[in-house]
């Protein structure tokens, strides 16, 4: 999402002296709304199996693409197509799954439908809530399931999971038959676990019994997870194999082998205003190097071996962003330069993913809190050019998989109380195909609004 995260403290601080200081009100809502960011995860919601397709006119978007204990949903017998279409048996019928209210319609997966799915193929997990009506309060969540859509948009659905219990998806390798998750432990903190996708059993993992986050692989093909202090663990799988200095908002650049975002400085006091200064941490033996850029800035991703930043400044509207950098770590004693980016935004915010090309899909917008684009920003000529969006809606969320981006909305920049969806949109043709829409109102009582569905996705990926 367009995090804030750990420069909380610091945004604490900077709001009591800024010249247009916040009233009371405005400033608890502003540092609740981010620390409620950090707790979601990709999340959307899908309306239906099938999904529309549009493709933007050749003279815009074409632009971009430059040269160079829960049960398993019952199944029926159908054999899927060994290249993982969308239709896994043109003589099998559909067989509807069984509905609650505020999921979207989908199918019962047939067997080998999630075996033969391709890099593209989306997991997501939804536990429908609303409030309001008759009785003014929430209802608990209608259901909580595991589905799996295809890039095209056909939805299947794999499991049922505990409505009583969050199930937040963090890494799938397409095809196979287990995801890493994070699983809700009640009061305590999430627990690092395998979800097995044929019967919903969750298996904790050695060492990840408080993590807050997952932050990707490394070049060695381990995982890397965060605490909510911002220790960043290795894990092989089995066991925690070394543990690296906090990094708070850590991107991993291309390589896999150095985590970029803002933590303690070396030798500097916990309490001090360097203690959320950006850094770049070494994976393999944990060493720290300090960005030289102050602690308004802090990096969004990453271009090659160039760390890209973000700064911004406290307004009465809240966090602003005022200027982009970039900083060679093959060169660090270069220092930081500044990173110009003409378009139609004033500087990218959340966090990005890096294209094979050394262009970043990134999020991008004055505000930090209520970015309203997202595209690609193209380091070495100097440009963003803006993605398709919907009306009314704010880009939280990207992932980048296969030539194409995932993007998450949702209706308020606050952060909480509404739904989210999710659009799969082709980098070379700008062709957009809806994944996951927001809940209509007919299941609704009167008066009553949704406040969340989906509530998270991952995208499959290649495996190691």
């Amino acid at each position: 999402m367009t995090d804030v995260h750990d420069l909380l403290a610091r945004t604490h601080d900077a709001l009591g002296r800024a010249e247009a200081p916040l009233d009371a009100a405005r400033h608890d809502d502003l540092l609740s709304g981010i620390r409620r960011r950090r707790r979601r995860r990709h999340a959307g919601e899908v309306l239906g199996v099938g999904a529309a397709v549009v493709v933007l006119g050749a003279g815009g978007w074409l632009g971009l693409q430059r040269d160079g204990a829960p049960q398993p949903a019952q199944s029926p017998t159908a054999t899927p197509a060994p290249t993982g279409a969308a239709t896994p048996d043109a003589d099998a019928a559909p067989v509807p799954a069984p509905d609650a209210p505020g999921l979207p319609p989908a199918l019962v997966l047939p067997p080998g439908t999630l075996e033969a799915a391709t890099p593209g193929w989306v997991l997501t997990t939804y536990q429908p809530v609303h409030v309001g009506g008759d009785t003014g309060t929430g209802s608990g969540p209608t259901a909580h399931v595991l589905d799996l859509v295809s890039p095209t948009g056909e939805r299947y659905r794999v499991l049922d999971l505990p409505a009583d219990r969050r199930t937040t998806l963090a890494r799938w390798d397409a095809g196979s038959m287990q995801a890493l998750v994070l699983a809700d432990r009640a009061d305590r903190a999430d627990q690092g676990a395998t979800l097995d996708l044929t019967t919903g059993r969750l298996t904790p993992l050695d060492g990840l019994d408080e993590v807050s986050g997952y932050v990707g692989l490394t070049g060695q093909g381990l995982d890397l997870w965060t605490t909510d202090a911002g220790d960043v663990l290795v894990h092989d799988g089995a066991r925690v194999v070394q543990e690296l200095p906090p990094v708070h908002d850590a991107v991993i650049d291309r390589t896999g082998l150095l985590l970029a975002g803002t933590g303690p400085v070396p030798g500097a006091d916990a309490g001090d205003g360097d203690a959320g200064a950006p850094i770049v941490v070494d994976v393999r033996t944990g060493a720290v190097t300090t960005i030289p850029a102050d602690d308004t800035c802090r990096p969004f991703g990453w271009s090659g071996t160039e760390v890209l930043l973000s700064c911004w400044e406290i307004t009465a509207d809240g966090p602003r962003a005022t200027a982009s950098l970039r900083y060679d770590t093959a060169t660090p004693t270069a220092g930081v330069r500044g990173l110009t980016v003409e378009g139609d935004i004033a500087g990218p915010t959340g966090r990005g993913v890096e294209l094979p090309d050394g262009r970043v899909v990134a999020t991008g917008d004055p505000h930090l809190e209520c970015t309203d684009a997202w595209g690609v920003v193209d380091p070495a000529a100097g440009t963003f050019t803006r993605g398709p969006g919907v009306d009314g809606r704010t880009p939280s969320l990207l992932d980048v998989v296969g030539g194409a981006v995932y993007v998450q909305t949702l209706e308020y920049c606050s952060g909480g109380g509404t739904p989210v969806d999710l659009h799969r949109v082709d980098l070379a043709t700008g062709a957009t195909v809806e994944l996951s829409g927001v809940p209509g109102t007919r299941d609704l009582p009167p008066g009553a609004t949704w406040i969340s569905a989906m509530t998270s996705w991952v995208v499959g990926t290649p495996g190691r």
